[in-house]
């Protein structure tokens, strides 16, 4: 009998620059959603400047990092370059007491996910699953760090360790 991985979900990308009206597109567009068996997600993002933090009063983004300082707080999971802090994590309470989690990446490793992502949006598959993805950054982001950072809830992970084939699936996390 051949030995089974894991995990095997499906792993959906999308571009943020297609969920923000056109004026605001170019702070956008390199910032993507990732979806694991459509039950935990997370944004992948450029480097920006963490004040001040929490932001406040960002309507409308003015530059890219007030576009990725209000996304990060907006979410639960973010991923964001830092090579000062790279594969550290940081996680923020804001006011209504829900967590924010950034999971920092070195410059070499961004680009490389970039590279991924763009490639995985541009292409005919914006789903793959998990134990196919190749080239491996992206599957070694979601394995050696989102997934074993203890941030997820015991039902996100067991709709990750149990999936077949995301279908039918309540949405989880977010």
């Amino acid at each position: 009998m051949k030995p089974t991985p894991k995990y095997d979900f499906p792993v959906l990308v999308s571009s943020e620059i297609e969920e923000h009206p056109s004026s605001d597109a170019a702070f956008y567009a390199d910032i993507f959603e990732v979806q694991l068996n459509r039950a935990v997600s997370f944004y992948v993002m450029p480097q920006f400047s963490r004040e001040p933090w929490p932001p406040v009063g960002i309507e409308r983004p003015s530059t890219l990092s007030d576009a990725c300082r209000s996304l990060a707080a907006a979410v639960r999971f973010s991923v964001t370059v830092d090579p000062a802090r790279a594969e550290m994590t940081d996680t923020f309470v804001d006011d209504e007491g829900a967590a924010h989690t950034l999971f920092y990446v070195s410059e070499r490793e961004y680009v490389l996910l970039n590279s991924e992502l763009r490639a995985l949006v541009a292409g005919d598959q914006h789903e793959v699953r998990l134990v196919s993805m190749v080239p491996p950054m992206l599957r070694d982001l979601i394995l050696s760090r989102i997934l074993s950072s203890g941030l997820l809830t015991s039902y996100a992970m067991s709709m990750l360790g149990r999936s077949k084939h995301g279908k039918g699936q309540r949405q989880g996390e977010r």
